[in-house]
């Protein structure tokens, strides 16, 4: 994928949209472009956090191990962005990542992030706006966890 296709995948993602041109061209060019093939952990749950991933390509399964079992949190499809949380509070990370099908991921590091939020501080709402959703669909994902818990003890 060539920064072009990049930028113009950046302006169908309708959390991008509000973007100017320049603003996408920087994000675009400060993605650093990986493949992973199918049963490829993208992240590793506990693993130091370094990037933020912005999905292109494929999709990827978001999955937590408990009691040396492993629990599928959701599916990501193109468009998702993942790995902002440990991005963001420097904590390991909360779950692992593994690809589905063959997968391409726009890696975004962590000083490259803080970079573009100050000098493209347009960049930063919408990353901050997929935060939220992130935290809500984890929220949300822990209540229905605790939901069954609390059915199953009945």
């Amino acid at each position: 994928m060539d920064h072009a296709q990049i930028e113009s995948f950046l302006t169908e993602q309708p959390w991008l949209r509000q973007l100017e041109a320049f603003d996408r061209k920087a994000l675009a060019s400060a993605l650093q472009i990986k493949e992973f093939a199918v049963g490829d952990e993208i992240i590793s749950q506990g693993a130091k956090a370094h990037h933020v991933y912005l999905l292109l390509e494929g999709s990827v399964r978001v999955e937590i191990e408990r009691d040396g079992e492993r629990q599928v949190v959701r599916p990501l499809e193109p468009g998702s962005l993942f790995g902002i949380l440990a991005l963001l509070d420097h904590r390991p990370r909360a779950a692992a990542c593994v690809a589905t099908e063959p997968v391409v991921v726009g890696m975004l590091e962590r000083s490259a992030f803080e970079v573009l939020s100050h000098q493209h501080a347009r960049i930063a709402y919408p990353f901050q706006r997929a935060l939220g959703a992130q935290l809500a669909a984890d929220f949300r994902w822990a209540v229905r966890q605790i939901e069954h818990r609390l059915v199953a003890v009945s």
